[in-house]
């Protein structure tokens, strides 16, 4: 079974579609990226799409993600918890 490389997971498909400018888009690696960054590197679209998680994901869309790309735990609390405009 081979993976569709135009698979979009549903969390980057709900940051995605909040981002008017289509140039501006993340892709899989850029949303990853985002947790396994130190929270003052965030640049500000990171800082944008973690805020669309923590306001307008779900929680099994959140889930589905950290487990499909295996982030761990505490990263990916660390992105919960983060004030992105603080």
């Amino acid at each position: 079974m081979s993976i569709n490389p135009n698979f979009k997971p549903m969390l980057l498909l709900t940051i995605n579609n909040s981002i008017g400018d289509p140039s501006l888009h993340l892709n899989i690696e850029d949303l990853v990226s985002v947790f396994n960054k130190k929270p003052n590197n965030y640049t500000n679209i990171e800082k944008y799409a973690i805020d669309m998680i923590q306001t307008e994901s779900t929680k099994d869309e959140f889930n589905n993600f950290i487990n499909m790309y295996q982030i761990e735990s505490e990263k990916a609390s660390l992105v919960l918890s983060y004030n992105p405009y603080q």
